[in-house]
């Protein structure tokens, strides 16, 4: 399904109930590179320096509504 839909910006959990959102991303930006942001709950989890390259913005939880959308904002313009 993913990989007929061509989506234009990813927005992930890092504690998904299936698989590790990092490994997610992993797999989707080998079918096409996509802007990803990555949000989570546990802010100690993952340091920005630790974030692989198709990670484009870590966010942690809680999330204000604003920030989330000037952070797609920004992710959309590149």
């Amino acid at each position: 399904m993913v990989s007929e839909t061509q989506f234009a910006l990813y927005i992930l959990d890092l504690d998904l109930p299936d698989e590790d959102g990092l490994a997610l991303a992993a797999r989707l930006n080998t079918l096409r590179s996509v802007p990803t942001i990555l949000i989570s709950a546990y802010a100690e989890a993952i340091s920005d320096s630790a974030l692989p390259d198709y990670i484009h913005i870590y966010l942690s939880k809680p999330l204000h509504p604003d920030h989330v959308a000037e952070t797609i904002q920004r992710a959309l313009a590149g």
